[in-house]
C-alpha cells in the first residue's frame, strides 16, 4: 500500500471511529431517541462498530504485528454477536407489536 493512501485510510478510519463514539455516546445520553430497553443496545453495536475502524486506523502501520489479525477477528465477532443480538430483538418486538397475542 503506497504512503499517501496509508494516511487518507488512516484519517478516514479515524474520522469514523470518532463519529461513532460521539452517536453511541448520544444515544446512551439521550436514551428517549429509542425505546430504552434497547437503547444499550444500540450504543454497544455502535460502539462496537467504532472500536473496529479504531482498530483499522491503529493496523494501517502495524500490519506486521502478529496479533493484528487476531485482535481484528476478536474485534469483529464482538461487533458481530452485538449486531445480531440487536437485529433479532428488535425484529421479535416490531413483530410482536403489529401482531398482538390475544388481539383479533
Amino acid at each position: 500500500m503506497d504512503i499517501p493512501w496509508k494516511g487518507l485510510w488512516f484519517v478516514t478510519n479515524l474520522l469514523i471511529a470518532l463519529a461513532y463514539f460521539v452517536i453511541s455516546y448520544v444515544l446512551r445520553k439521550w436514551s428517549g431517541f429509542v425505546r430504552s430497553e434497547y437503547a444499550w443496545l444500540f450504543g454497544a453495536f455502535i460502539g462496537a462498530c467504532g472500536l473496529h475502524h479504531l482498530w483499522m486506523a491503529f493496523a494501517v502501520f502495524n500490519s506486521r504485528i502478529p496479533y493484528s489479525m487476531t485482535m481484528q477477528s476478536v474485534i469483529d465477532t464482538v461487533t458481530m454477536v452485538i449486531s445480531v443480538v440487536t437485529a433479532a430483538l428488535v425484529s421479535i418486538d416490531a413483530w410482536r407489536t403489529r401482531h398482538p397475542v390475544g388481539k383479533s
